[in-house]
């Protein structure tokens, strides 16, 4: 049986989550001082999954009923995710803390956020240094988010989520949130991830997003070329939508109408673009004409929500 800690309040993709989990890379919150006074927003909790779910539609890995999604992942745990306000662990024989906790961010909670009609993008975001407005890297797993994001944090950019973030509109505003607390980088010349602990004073909620760059790489580029494409139309929702984590679960939802309408919504606010960014593959280092160009649209859309 996993041992559970007492039940604990974080703050993952800007809501309040009370859980009796460990929520790797959340906020964890300070009583009397962090989100002091304020509901929570979700549940997390250990125990058996009713024996009786009235499942009406199945797609693998997930199953679902009105009001609620299972998510099952075999070795590891079954995830009930209900109403989009909480989740109930029934952990399989023999799994590690560790394991459970992984799967818990990478897909059962984005199942979750689905429910509550949010956004989850496939993408890394940051905020240079001395800006409040941020970034986002996306693209599909392996291809170097995190390890840019590492970059950019060794340059003093803040934190706001690695691999996953919530996109939404915020007073007619694009925001960004997600789990700033650690970032998951590919090692050198490795298959293998190293984690590293981001400090506290450099991790941050939520931030107005300025640009969302789609990661891709290509055999090669000039150096006369800029490596930044900017999308419009069709092409930037086209773009938007090839980033939704775990976008199956809109399937079984059937939200995939509204989601494209909140999309839409997003892009047309004018403080808001999205650009293909070209880096020839094997690139690893960060120049400094890529950091200056995506410096310069945080600097223009550098205002608080």
């Amino acid at each position: 049986m996993i041992a559970e800690i007492s039940s604990r309040r974080y703050i993952a993709y800007g809501l309040i989550i009370d859980s009796t989990l460990e929520i790797p890379g959340a906020i964890p919150i300070i009583a009397g001082v962090d989100a002091n006074g304020e509901e929570v927003d979700i549940t997390i909790r250990m125990g058996e999954l009713p024996s009786e779910l009235n499942i009406e539609k199945h797609l693998e890995p997930y199953s679902w009923s009105p009001g609620q999604i299972v998510f099952d992942m075999p070795s590891v745990a079954r995830y009930l995710c209900e109403r989009g306000v909480a989740i109930i662990i029934e952990p399989a024989a023999g799994a590690e803390k560790r394991a459970i906790e992984e799967m818990l961010i990478a897909t059962a909670l984005p199942v979750l956020l689905w429910m509550r009609d949010q956004i989850i993008l496939h993408a890394s975001c940051l905020i240079p240094v001395g800006l409040t407005a941020s970034i986002a890297i996306s693209g599909p797993s392996g291809i170097g988010k995190s390890t840019l994001l590492e970059q950019f944090y060794a340059r003093g950019a803040k934190v706001v989520g690695d691999d996953t973030i919530l996109l939404c509109l915020n007073n007619g505003v694009a925001v960004a949130s997600g789990l700033p607390c650690s970032i998951q980088a590919r090692t050198a010349n490795s298959a293998t991830r190293h984690e590293m602990f981001v400090a506290k004073e450099r991790t941050l909620a939520s931030s107005p997003l300025a640009a969302l760059f789609l990661l891709t790489r290509t055999p090669t580029q000039s150096s006369n070329q800029s490596p930044f494409v900017e999308l419009k139309g069709a092409e930037a929702i086209l773009a938007i939508l090839a980033q939704r984590h775990r976008a199956r679960v809109l399937s079984l939802l059937g939200k995939e109408a509204t989601v494209f309408k909140t999309i839409t919504s997003i892009l047309s606010q004018k403080t808001f673009k999205i650009f293909a960014w070209y880096r020839r593959e094997g690139d690893v280092v960060l120049g400094d004409r890529e950091v200056e160009f995506m410096t310069a649209l945080c600097t223009a859309t550098n205002k608080p929500i």
